[in-house]
């Protein structure tokens, strides 16, 4: 079954779509049979769960979920979304958001919550339709400073938060939970710390790639000293309060900037 088809040929009968992205590994290629499907649907407004409805009450794919509105703090940018099951019992994710305000976002440097996140997700993300252009344009675009700095903020927001959610979990002795949540953080400030340095982490490279580039910048890479070191050592450790004092050693870099 060719999802991304079905996607489009949906797309193209609404006028209210402007343009639909896909992200994860299936944008990225390195999907399994078995992969979710990750679709953005650019709109020109503010998406509600009655007009979500009414643009996928059409959609040809079986709905599992109510339109919502994703709460400002959760991680993903989306604003609105429906989920959706192929025959074959592949999730499939269609996230609505209002492509305009991005760009005006950018025309004004108005800031507004995950739009760090919106920014990622659209610079590795795979166009299948955007017949004006308004997707490839955006794709082109640096991200201005204000941009970063939010990126840097909410990354280590986020590995504080998972840092005190590990050190709960670790003394109620969920193992895996901890874990999980130990490996969040880990990530949130290796995305901090290349926000910092201007290395595009999650769009461009991996992890080991931003090793290399960091080690190519030399003395000129901003951060912790023994940072990939630490880094790996607290991901080898279960001890939530070595990942703290590494969180909090990051968030010290960054408050230098």
């Amino acid at each position: 079954m060719d999802i991304s088809g079905i996607v489009i040929d949906w797309a193209r009968d609404h006028k209210e779509i402007t343009a639909v992205i896909l992200g994860g590994s299936r944008a990225k290629g390195t999907a399994v049979s078995t992969s979710d499907y990750d679709f953005g649907v650019q709109l020109e407004q503010d998406p509600t769960p009655d007009l979500i409805n009414r643009l996928t009450k059409d959609f040809p794919l079986q709905s599992v979920s109510e339109a919502r509105i994703f709460p400002e703090l959760e991680r993903h940018f989306v604003l609105g979304g429906k989920g959706f099951k192929t025959p074959e019992g592949i999730d499939v994710t269609l996230g609505f958001v209002n492509v305009a305000f991005l760009l005006h976002a950018f025309k004004e440097n108005l800031h507004y919550p995950v739009i760090d996140q919106q920014l990622e997700f659209l610079k590795v993300a795979k166009v299948l339709y955007d017949p004006t252009g308004i997707v490839a344009d955006l794709q082109k675009k640096e991200f201005p400073d204000w941009a970063t700095k939010k990126l840097i903020q909410d990354s280590i927001g986020l590995a504080l938060w998972n840092a005190d959610k590990c050190q709960k979990a670790t003394k109620g002795r969920a193992k895996f939970t901890a874990a999980l949540l130990k490996f969040d953080a880990l990530w949130c400030c290796s995305k901090a710390i290349a926000a910092i340095n201007r290395i595009p982490l999650v769009y461009k490279y991996g992890y080991d790639d931003f090793k290399v580039v960091a080690a190519a910048q030399g003395k000129r890479f901003l951060a912790p000293e023994n940072f990939f070191q630490d880094l790996e050592a607290c991901g080898m450790s279960d001890s939530a309060e070595m990942l703290t004092q590494f969180v909090n050693k990051v968030k010290a870099i960054t408050e230098t900037r």
